[in-house]
């Protein structure tokens, strides 16, 4: 349990330190999208460029990861579907309901997770060279993982608000490509896997101001998400955000567990894609949401529940697997 608050609580504090300036009136609603918007735009590409770039991809068995998030995200379109149909919700709260429930926060969350859960397997290991050895396998699948989902997430999440938007609200098609080709995740993505591909030296000086730039974005994006969290009034529709957020902190991580289990996945592997699958709610489900005109109100909501018990689906998932 002690090892479990070890990995969990720096990534949480880092949020409550956002919540609690914000509280204050030190963080402002511009100071929160400047902090989240470098994050996005800046340190996060970097990050994922360089460890991209630089990654071992020849070890091999590297897909059962994504493999078993991606099932986890298809497993929360469907249920979420089913149950938004169910229950009746308007065009507009069902896109950002069933957008809410597979869109899982990777980058920001589960990624510093992961990381801190490695290194503490490596520590507490009778063969730390060995687990090392794994671990940095874990690492490279879940970089890997995430550069997929990343392009999925944005592919199924403007189709599926597309699909549920009022008429008047419908981007063009264009539109909708530009923002797929001109995403910086998506872009750093590919960038990374080129140069890895065609082996092109990556500058110590590039690879170093990448590899800082990637430490702040995560500091900043948690900061920024704490923000989030205090400036969400959570007042309308509170049951399907919370209908959400367990679909994704609980429904993915049990679908994702059985593939990865299916799939023969060693336990650091699983572990990763147990946390990933697990991962709250994306705040960039909110900024798209709101963008093409869905119900901000419930993705906001979404974003704020599901990182509050995104803490318990991690212990649970560290206890079990660690």
């Amino acid at each position: 349990m002690l090892e479990t608050l070890t990995i969990l609580l720096p990534v949480f504090l880092v949020m409550g330190i956002g919540f609690g300036l914000t509280q204050l009136g030190l963080v402002t609603r511009e100071v929160q999208r400047g902090l989240v918007g470098i994050a996005y735009w800046v340190g996060l590409p970097c990050l994922l460029f360089v460890k991209i770039s630089l990654a071992d991809l020849s070890v091999g068995h590297l897909e059962g990861v994504y493999v078993a998030v991606f099932a986890a995200m298809v497993a929360c379109y469907m249920v979420a579907r089913l149950a938004g149909g169910v229950g009746r919700l308007p065009p507009s709260s069902m896109g950002a309901f069933v957008h809410a429930s597979f869109r899982g926060n990777l980058a920001f969350v589960a990624l510093p997770v992961v990381e801190f859960s490695l290194f503490a397997a490596v520590e507490r290991s009778s063969n730390p060279e060995a687990t090392r050895a794994a671990a940095e396998i874990a690492s490279v699948a879940m970089y890997l993982a995430l550069a997929y989902m990343v392009i999925w997430y944005n592919i199924l999440g403007v189709l599926t608000l597309l699909v549920h938007q009022k008429n008047g609200n419908a981007p063009t098609i264009m539109s909708i490509v530009r923002k797929w080709l001109t995403n910086p995740l998506i872009i750093a993505c590919v960038a990374g896997w080129l140069c890895n591909r065609f082996a092109v030296p990556l500058p110590v000086f590039v690879e170093r101001t990448c590899t800082v730039m990637g430490q702040a974005a995560l500091a900043m994006a948690l900061m920024g998400i704490g923000a989030q969290l205090a400036l969400t009034k959570i007042r309308t529709r509170v049951s399907w955000a919370v209908g959400a957020a367990i679909i994704k902190v609980v429904v993915a991580p049990l679908v994702a567990g059985v593939v990865g289990y299916l799939l023969g996945l060693d336990s650091l592997q699983l572990l990763v894609a147990l946390v990933m699958s697990a991962s709250p709610t994306a705040v960039a489900s909110y900024v798209l949401t709101d963008q093409m005109g869905g119900d901000p109100d419930l993705a906001a909501n979404s974003v704020a529940v599901s990182t509050v018990l995104a803490f318990a689906s991690f212990s649970v998932i560290l206890l079990v697997v660690s």
